[in-house]
């Protein structure tokens, strides 16, 4: 049982609170490398830009230890529609998504954040069924590209649990005709024998929203008051209970 790095404030104390929260009231968490992808880099063989590399030299020098890691890599845009942007802005060109030269960078960034990270668990794409939604050529190509790059990630590292996520608030039918039937039906999901469970946000991140550019305010709202703490750092009932089965 654990959490994300996402923090609940845009200042390094805040993030350096969440890391200590998760020490405490977990025993996995997740890291998320979702900001932008060095494209030209792997292409080119050249340096890879400043603000990666310390972007990811930092939350290394975290990795807490006794706890699991599960890196979550995102290959999709925020709205998964096209490629990750590269930290200019712009996205390699292709005529496929699994074009050789997409394939080859894409598979030479994972292997980077491995060797980094050493996690136990890799999630190789995020919320990929999104990108199927926005355009089925698309969705064909990832297929493809996905496919090669999980047969290279199998060869160098056999015993590293790969996995893709996906989203799951398409499948839902805002119209229930029987809530009480509905609610049971859902109530039966969690009761699985998972392998781990990791919860988004373990605060109330308020302070981080109000950061927000405005087109992305109405999203962060959805998961902004989601926390087993509020805003304010006050615990809530479910954090009992979160500790009740952490112990068991």
């Amino acid at each position: 049982m654990g959490f994300s790095t996402w923090g609940f404030g845009p200042n390094e104390t805040d993030k350096e609170e969440t890391y200590q929260f998760i020490e405490l009231n977990a025993d996995i968490y997740s890291e998320q490398i979702d900001d932008k992808i060095p494209w030209a880099a792997w292409m080119n063989n050249s340096t890879l830009p400043t603000e990666f590399t310390d972007e990811i030299d930092n939350r290394v020098s975290e990795r807490l230890n006794n706890h699991k890691l599960v890196l979550s890599v995102s290959l999709l845009n925020t709205d998964r529609s096209d490629l990750l942007e590269d930290y200019d802005g712009t996205i390699p060109n292709y005529a496929s998504l699994n074009d050789t030269n997409i394939e080859n960078a894409y598979f030479k960034h994972l292997d980077f954040l491995i060797f980094k990270f050493n996690p136990d668990y890799l999630v190789i794409a995020m919320e990929v069924n999104e990108l199927k939604l926005h355009s089925g050529a698309k969705w064909t190509e990832y297929k493809l590209l996905m496919n090669n790059i999980r047969g290279k990630l199998k060869i160098a590292y056999p015993n590293l649990p790969l996995s893709e996520s996906i989203t799951l608030h398409n499948w839902f039918n805002p119209e229930v005709a029987n809530p009480t039937d509905f609610i049971f039906e859902i109530s039966n999901y969690v009761n699985q024998n998972y392998e781990f469970i990791i919860w988004w946000a373990y605060r109330d991140y308020d302070k981080l929203w109000e950061t927000f550019p405005p087109e992305y305010k109405d999203v962060g709202k959805l998961w902004r008051d989601t926390g087993l703490l509020d805003e304010n750092g006050t615990e809530r009932p479910s954090l009992t209970t979160w500790k009740e089965i952490l112990e068991k």
